[in-house]
């Protein structure tokens, strides 16, 4: 009988119950998720219970000129609690890695743009690749958003939730920019200028409404959590600000003090030569001609080595007694040395023979 992996199997079963995605009133496309007006909302058209997000940008000094803020992920929290939303490592579409690439690789949501979306993802900290980072986010965030549920689909395909998770992400990357929002404000990376947290807050809060959580370690600005709302469902990409929202899991950065590092003394590359590329011949079959005429080559070889082993003998006989000629005339020179009469002569000498 055929097994199938728990993941693809519950995957399955859930798309054989869905039949038709639930109908969402017109209405419901403008409730802000974790309202008074979202209660007794469907949870298909309104994320329920975990409806604030915390979506994650980290700071890689290392990249670029002056270093890039990076996509770090997205934390859903609970309305009521603003805690975490736990999930268990076996909960239903807990895809693997392989799994989540190829719907995102395969999806018309992605299309050309597959490898853009890819470069805005900060990098592992642990040497993870992009699609191990992306089974990540989706496990810890993706399965806790109710919008993204298979019953809320039409149709639904296995996988197809997955595209539309980091679609959103991709949008909320691109409307929420701190290096720019930072650079408006006169704060860039550099080395010997410190900032203070208002500064900072102030800036990235200006011109978004958005209040950030930011994140320092040892004093360097390192994370930027944005506590997010969103009208209607998550995949429609429409995100207000989360105010009042007490985010206790993060470590806050020093009133003063902020370094906003930039890499100092970094060689820039220079002009490189360029080669014309070396096309190497394919492999070629030996005939059975010249199979036949190596061996035969082979043999010959082996026939000469007999007949020059006598003439190898005859030689190393030779070298053995020249090299026993010089063991013995050292041997009579020292002896020489020690037999010296008391004018300082010796007694006796050892003619150089050759």
């Amino acid at each position: 009988m055929l097994k199938l992996p728990p993941a693809i199997l519950s995957s399955l079963l859930v798309a054989l119950s869905v039949n038709a995605a639930t109908s969402c009133p017109p209405t419901s496309s403008d409730i802000v998720s974790c309202s008074t007006d979202a209660n007794g909302q469907d949870a298909c058209c309104v994320p329920s219970p975990g409806g604030t997000f915390l979506f994650k940008q980290r700071f890689e000094p290392d990249k670029g000129d002056e270093g890039r803020w990076g996509i770090d992920g997205l934390d859903v929290l609970d309305c009521s609690s603003n805690s975490i939303t736990p999930q268990k490592p076996t909960a239903p579409r807990a895809y693997s890695h392989e799994e989540i690439g190829s719907f995102c690789t395969t999806s018309p949501t992605f299309g050309a743009e597959y490898e853009t979306w890819e470069a805005e993802w900060a990098e592992s900290e642990v040497g993870e690749g992009l699609e191990e980072i992306w089974e990540r986010a989706w496990r810890t965030g993706g399965r806790s958003i109710s919008t993204l549920e298979p019953r809320c689909f039409d149709d639904y395909v296995v996988g197809e939730e997955v595209p539309l998770f980091f679609d959103s992400i991709h949008h909320l990357h691109q409307s929420l920019e701190p290096w720019r929002l930072l650079a408006d404000s006169d704060i860039t990376p550099s080395e010997g200028i410190t900032y203070s947290r208002a500064e900072i807050t102030n800036a990235l809060t200006g011109k978004t409404g958005f209040e950030p959580y930011v994140s320092c370690v040892n004093e360097t600005i390192s994370t930027i959590f944005w506590p997010v709302h969103v009208k209607g469902k998550f995949q429609d990409s429409r995100f207000v600000a989360a105010k009042d929202v007490q985010v206790t899991h993060v470590e806050s950065c020093p009133e003063e003090g902020i370094h906003y590092p930039s890499i100092p003394n970094v060689p820039r590359a220079g002009p490189s030569h360029t080669w014309d590329p070396i096309t190497r011949p394919s492999p070629r079959s030996l005939s059975q001609e010249a199979i036949e005429r190596s061996q035969n080559q082979g043999r010959r070889s082996d026939g000469d080595d007999e007949d020059a082993a006598p003439h190898a003998a005859h030689d190393k006989a030779v070298n053995v007694e020249r090299l026993g000629f010089f063991k013995r005339a050292d041997g009579k020179r020292e002896e020489g040395k020690d037999q010296e009469d008391g004018w300082g002569q010796r007694k006796g000498t050892v003619r150089d023979e050759l």
